[in-house]
């Protein structure tokens, strides 16, 4: 988990995928970002080791065949 300009985000589950989630406490709402799946498998992301700087929020994540660094973009809502 890490906080991001007054959001949390983590690693959630919705049954069959583990994907980048926030939680947003002014709504009172969580929600699944962006898939980072570039292999367009639907493969998991497994998001991990996550970390905020300059307002975006990197993480270890998986592309269908090996881990790499992600960089979501929260302005724009993208991985």
């Amino acid at each position: 988990m890490h906080a991001l300009d007054g959001k949390l985000y983590f690693r959630g589950n919705n049954g069959s995928q583990y994907e980048l989630y926030v939680y947003d406490p002014d709504a009172g709402t969580t929600t699944k970002v962006a898939s980072a799946d570039k292999s367009g498998s639907g493969d998991s992301t497994y998001p991990t080791d996550m970390h905020a700087l300059d307002g975006k929020l990197y993480f270890n994540g998986y592309d269908g065949s090996e881990f790499e660094l992600y960089v979501y973009f929260p302005d724009d809502l993208t991985v």
